[in-house]
């Protein structure tokens, strides 16, 4: 999902992790479609936040499961159109938000 240092950098790894995401995306679309400088990017990420921070808390990557809500509000902050979306608990949820059904 994200490097382990930019998770463990709760706050700061959130805003960081947008701006590559957004660094790396822009070079991908300059690479392969002319004038997509001035194109908005949109970044919906759809996940269980309770399910997974309270896996990165057990593989001792964040220090308490709170870090992960800070890190994805970061996220959230560090563009204006990038999202990382709690769908709750649930069997498959992430996947029905993704498939739209």
């Amino acid at each position: 999902m994200f490097h382990t240092y930019l998770l463990q950098g709760v706050i700061n790894g959130g805003h960081e992790a947008g701006h590559l995401l957004n660094t790396e995306i822009r070079q991908l679309l300059h690479q392969r479609c002319e004038g997509s400088g001035s194109w908005s990017i949109m970044v919906q990420i759809y996940a269980n936040f309770d399910g997974l921070a309270k896996k990165l808390h057990s593989l001792n990557i964040i220090r308490s499961p709170g870090e992960f809500h800070a890190f994805a509000k970061a996220f959230n902050l560090s563009q204006g159109l990038f999202n990382l979306i709690d769908v709750g608990s649930g069997k498959e949820r992430a996947d029905h938000k993704i498939k739209g059904t």
